[in-house]
């Protein structure tokens, strides 16, 4: 067999290996899921949609959901809250020491089944606050 056999056959076989793991790499990308989140809900306890009041007494953000991709949490002013899931298997009840701190126009993101909870917030200083709330939804 010639070098130039051997070349060409070497070149036919690193193509063919090429197309193969293109081929599969596709066929692979064709199984993924969609994701199946393509609408996004804004402050559906809030009136009208508007961002939610929060004060001294705890207050319900947002209800439990399993079929929630993601739960977006922002707090809109420059006032810490302190934030729970008040259903779920890790349930708090949010107070001035208690519960997750969101400072002062801070974004909280939770993709995961703690984002499919209930939420309730209260605020942590001496000034009120208010969060928007944000729902990945199929």
């Amino acid at each position: 067999m010639s070098i130039k056999t051997l070349c060409r056959n070497v070149g036919f076989l690193a193509l063919a290996l090429f197309i193969g793991s293109l081929l599969w790499a596709i066929s692979s990308m064709a199984q993924q899921p969609v994701p199946s989140c393509h609408d996004f809900r804004i402050n559906a306890k809030g009136t009208a949609g508007a961002a939610i009041a929060v004060s001294t007494v705890v207050v319900p953000i947002v209800d439990a959901n399993t079929s929630r991709c993601r739960l977006t949490i922002t707090n809109a002013t420059a006032n810490p809250v302190n934030c729970a899931e008040t259903t779920g298997k890790y349930t708090l009840t949010p107070s001035a020491t208690v519960g997750l701190t969101i400072p002062g126009n801070t974004i909280l993101t939770i993709p995961t089944q703690a984002g499919q909870q209930a939420w309730s917030c209260i605020r942590q200083g001496g000034t009120d606050s208010s969060v928007t709330v944000g729902e990945d939804l199929p």
